[in-house]
């Protein structure tokens, strides 16, 4: 029993590794270099009249996806961009670094007040770059969060494999 167990898990697992799924393959025409997205994968396109869908794609033939109710032809596309959850957990980490060292440095500059002259001083020069610092690396930060993967149809062919 125990052997059947394990040969029916093999063959279902087996099965898994040798199924074939369509994918959104996006090459760019300069290097070769390309790009595979699965079904599912959440998308925003624009479309060459301008109009610009978001969601989940669904590939419906080798020439056409669907987004929601929507069907788009690889054709008319113009832009896809696609968000990347690394540069959306990385984007929050640095803001959060960036944020805890500016507090840091304009904490020591501004509890210094209270110290004396020197204080005053050595706390201008430390602590006012290093706030500075922080809000320098929360804005990097941002730029992380609102750039998006973008893949334009002059430099990337579309296709489905």
């Amino acid at each position: 029993m125990r052997r059947f167990v394990y040969l029916l898990f093999l063959v279902l697992f087996c099965s898994n590794l040798f199924a074939q799924s369509n994918v959104l393959s996006i090459t760019k025409e300069s290097s070769g270099r390309e790009k595979i997205f699965n079904e599912g994968t959440k998308i925003r396109v624009f479309t060459n009249d301008g109009i610009s869908y978001k969601g989940k794609f669904v590939i419906v033939d080798e020439n056409t996806i669907s987004i929601g109710s929507d069907t788009l032809v690889l054709s008319n596309i113009d832009n896809i961009r696609i968000k990347n959850i690394w540069g959306i957990l990385g984007g929050s980490a640095i803001i959060g670094a960036g944020g805890f060292i500016s507090y840091t440095g304009f904490n020591l500059f501004f509890t210094s007040f209270s110290q004396g002259d020197i204080a005053i001083l050595v706390s201008t020069i430390v602590g006012i770059p290093i706030g500075i610092t922080g809000i320098t690396i929360a804005s990097g930060g941002v730029l992380l969060l609102i750039w998006n993967r973008n893949y334009e149809d002059v430099e990337w062919e579309y296709s489905i494999k």
